[in-house]
């Protein structure tokens, strides 16, 4: 922990030196489709107890979609799928809150995760967010907290493998140059931030606190398509998720990437993280 309030006040401290802007943070009709691969690994290494969640390559896909009830409230939801090693499906349902200089919302997520050893398991997460707007820069923070008790992986025995959903916190600011991509206005963004894991939740001093880099590039090359070149997050436990891929947006009235950045909340694209615990021999 000792790591989390100098990271989170690095960020913050760049939020209040300049003053949010009114600028599209109305909550209206969104559609987007997203498909990315790249890898993975959930459970930390460097200690002998922890098992099961390897390193694996990992395919993804997602629709997310915005309701709105009135130009500054409405609902976010979107359903996802990854396989890898195993499978996980889920959902990620909110409602959001709009207004001219950022959005706010509460959301509930649901996952099912089927392991490579053919365990079951099913977990749930409530994940507050907040974004706040400036000239050129969005600064997003979100909070995911299990709402579910730890599972036992296996069939028989006292000594099956925990599975323990983890907590994140993470922090980021993403900055859209004023350069233009094959006629695109601010159709660049470069993303930086923090995320700190598993520091709170039942067993989480069994997985160990983590705390690493966010780091992104994206590109928006023709109006609605954005290319995800890279979407990372690495901790000092050694777990990580690397992506790229497409996102393909509908029913909106953005037109640069940025404007397109705030029509929705994070966290999305997160089927969510569990991490695996095994007794000492």
């Amino acid at each position: 922990m000792k790591y989390l309030g100098p990271a989170i006040a690095i960020l913050f401290a760049f939020a209040v030196a300049f003053p949010p802007v009114a600028d599209v943070a109305d909550v209206e009709s969104l559609l987007r489709f997203s498909v990315l691969g790249g890898a993975e690994r959930e459970t930390a290494s460097g200690d002998h107890r922890e098992t099961g969640a390897r390193p694996h390559g990992m395919g993804s896909g997602e629709i997310m979609g915005v309701l709105p009830l009135s130009p500054h409230f409405g609902f976010q939801g979107s359903f996802n799928y990854t396989g890898g090693d195993g499978s996980r499906f889920g959902t990620n349902v909110g409602a959001i809150y709009g207004w001219p200089e950022g959005k706010s919302g509460l959301f509930f997520a649901y996952q099912h995760r089927t392991t490579a050893g053919g365990d079951h398991h099913d977990y749930l997460w409530v994940r507050p967010a907040l974004a706040l707007y400036f000239p050129d820069v969005n600064v997003n923070l979100w909070y995911s907290q299990p709402l579910t008790e730890t599972q036992r992986s296996g069939h028989t025995g006292d000594n099956r493998p925990l599975s323990i959903p983890v907590n994140q916190l993470q922090g980021t600011a993403s900055y859209f140059p004023p350069l233009a991509i094959m006629g695109q206005k601010e159709a660049l963004e470069l993303t930086f931030g923090v995320q700190v894991n598993s520091f709170a939740g039942m067993d989480s001093e069994k997985l160990k606190i983590g705390v690493g880099p966010v780091f992104g590039i994206a590109m928006m090359p023709i109006k609605n398509l954005e290319v995800a070149l890279l979407r990372g997050t690495i901790d000092n436990r050694s777990r990580y998720k690397f992506d790229t891929g497409i996102h393909y947006y509908f029913g909106t009235t953005a037109t640069t990437l940025k404007e397109y950045r705030r029509k929705y909340l994070e966290p999305t694209n997160l089927p969510g993280t569990a991490g695996t615990w095994t007794h000492e021999p």
